[in-house]
């Protein structure tokens, strides 16, 4: 009796556990997104320099030459945030993803110019798991 009473407590303790979680992922996701936001793009850019500096053993002057491309992308970012898609036609959506993709090959570029080849396959691989990561959490949403 003891034992049936056990793993009763042990079943819907770990139940409870186990669904609190993701909500609170989602929320701490939401903090850490509206911290960086209050940052300027400057200083999002220079975060973001160091971090990847850290994760790819960057040199100062690759610092000094990946930095303004991450300014690039994030103020790009940025002012498509602004836009809103449902307004526009098919051919100007199409221009915009368009120009993205432009805007995504154009980096990639950059990037090999100023990485190693070990640094460059490194930040691939990174790039490739945070693709993968997104995807999963935009199929997860619905």
């Amino acid at each position: 009796m003891k034992n049936w009473i056990f793993l009763a407590v042990l079943l819907i303790g770990f139940t409870a556990w186990s669904q609190q979680p993701e909500s609170n992922k989602k929320e701490l996701r939401k903090e850490r997104k509206q911290r960086m936001n209050e940052f300027s793009p400057e200083q999002q850019a220079a975060l973001r320099t160091k971090k990847l500096a850290l994760h790819l053993d960057l040199s100062e002057a690759q610092q000094q030459q990946v930095q303004p491309i991450i300014l690039e992308m994030l103020l790009l970012r940025k002012e498509r945030t602004n836009v809103n898609y449902e307004t526009l036609s098919t051919a100007q959506r199409f221009e915009l993803r368009s120009d993205g993709l432009d805007k995504q090959l154009e980096m990639k570029q950059k990037m090999k110019d100023i990485l190693s080849e070990v640094q460059y396959e490194k930040w691939e691989k990174s790039k490739r798991s945070q693709n993968k990561k997104v995807m999963r959490r935009k199929k997860s949403r619905g």
